[in-house]
C-alpha cells in the first residue's frame, strides 16, 4: 500500500518538482524508511518508521510539503535513536547524587526510589537524550536522570557506594544498535524523572 503511495505521489506532485519545492522529497522518504527497516532489530522501530513514513508520503499527496518535510526530520530522528549505542551508568562521581527518593503527591504515605544514570558512548561521550518525567509528563532533554527501582535495589546500590566511595556494578543497562531501548540490566519499572 505504501508503494502505491508513493507511485501517487510521483504524479501529484510533478509541478511542485518543477518548482524546486519538494527536492527529491518522495525518494529521500524511501530512502530513510528503507535505512530504518535495515537497521530495526524489533517490530516497534518498523512500525514507527512505516507510520512516519505513511503520514509523510500522505502529506505529500495532499500537496502539503511541510508536513512531508517534518515527516522527513522525524524518520531521520529515529534512525539516529536506531543506531545509537551507549552505556546506561549509574552516576557515581563526588559530589553528585547516584540516588533519590521522592514522595508521590497522590500518595503521601509511599516513597519513590531512582537510581541516577547517564548514557556513555564507547568512546567516553556522555550523551544528551529525551526523557519523559513520570511526574508531570513532559519530555526534557537532559545528561543524567532518574530510573524507579524497587526500595530494595536502591538501598543495595546505596551500600555498594557507602563501603569504599564507588558503585563496583554501575552499568544499569546497554542500548544496543538497531534497537529503540536499552536492555535493562538493574530491574526497573522504567519510569524516569528528570529534575531532582
Amino acid at each position: 500500500m505504501a508503494q502505491a503511495l508513493v507511485a501517487d505521489v510521483y504524479i501529484t506532485l510533478a509541478d511542485a518538482r518543477e518548482r524546486g519545492n519538494s527536492e527529491g522529497l518522495p525518494e529521500k522518504l524511501v530512502d530513510q524508511r528503507d535505512r530504518i527497516l535495515s537497521e530495526a532489530r524489533q517490530d516497534d522501530g518498523r512500525r514507527q518508521a512505516e507510520k512516519l513514513y505513511t503520514d509523510a508520503v500522505t502529506a505529500l499527496a495532499r500537496g502539503d510539503v511541510a508536513a512531508a518535510q517534518k515527516g522527513y526530520a522525524l524518520l531521520q530522528q529515529l534512525y539516529d535513536r536506531l543506531v545509537q549505542e551507549y552505556q546506561l551508568r549509574i552516576v557515581s562521581r563526588e559530589g553528585i547524587r547516584s540516588g533519590v527518593w521522592r514522595v508521590p503527591q497522590n500518595n503521601p504515605n509511599a516513597r519513590n526510589y531512582y537510581v541516577i544514570v547517564e548514557a556513555v558512548t564507547a568512546d567516553g561521550r556522555r550523551l544528551e537524550l529525551p526523557v519523559t518525567s513520570e511526574e508531570d509528563g513532559k519530555t526534557r532533554t537532559v545528561k543524567q536522570w532518574g530510573l524507579r527501582v524497587k526500595a530494595s535495589v536502591f538501598e543495595q546500590i546505596k551500600r555498594d557506594k557507602v563501603d569504599d566511595g564507588i558503585i563496583n556494578n554501575n552499568v544499569f543497562g546497554l542500548k544496543k544498535r538497531g534497537y529503540l531501548q536499552p536492555r535493562y540490566l538493574i530491574p526497573t519499572t522504567g519510569g524516569a524523572i528528570t529534575q531532582w
